[in-house]
């Protein structure tokens, strides 16, 4: 919220003095994610902007969580922790979405194998897949506390599909 105040401290006379003070509501996007579905061979969902506002660029990462809800380490080749990250996303506008659909062969921005991540290389104890839009908090939002949504692991091998759910 922004306050403007002209003559602050009433140095001009004027014929109403009680209107000089108005405040501006600054309007922020809002990232959330809809329609999940996760199968053995594909990952999809929607990132909308529910806000107000256009958003800036931002990456969108998963992780496999345990029964715990606790994050599993994976590690890459080059043994350093990482989440997937799908792909970086360009500004959403008020009400403009994208979806994403992961595959085992799909690469993310860093050129990294993230559909070596959520499927191939799923840890056996994994129940879930966490997916944030805005990894890192660098979009400042209306709601920051809407950005993450959980969605479970298929039941059988080959079949099946995950049902979102935010957390």
């Amino acid at each position: 919220k922004l306050r403007i105040t002209p003559d602050t401290g009433d140095a001009i006379r004027e014929s109403n003095e009680s209107n000089n003070v108005t405040d501006v509501m600054r309007s922020f996007p809002d990232l959330i994610v809809e329609n999940t579905s996760l199968t053995d061979t594909a990952l999809t969902f929607t990132i909308r902007n529910a806000g107000a506002a256009s958003s800036g660029g931002s990456n969108t990462s998963y992780a496999w969580l345990d029964e715990n809800n606790e994050h599993i380490s994976v590690y890459t080749p080059e043994n350093t922790y990482r989440y997937g990250v799908a792909r970086s996303l360009s500004a959403l506008a008020p009400g403009g979405s994208v979806t994403i659909t992961v595959t085992p062969s799909t690469t993310d921005a860093l050129g990294s194998l993230t559909g070596n991540y959520v499927f191939n290389n799923r840890p056996a104890n994994a129940r879930k897949l966490r997916i944030t839009p805005d990894t890192g908090d660098a979009i400042r939002e209306s709601n920051e506390i809407n950005n993450v949504t959980d969605v479970m692991r298929p039941v059988a091998a080959g079949g099946g599909s995950g049902s979102g759910s935010s957390g």
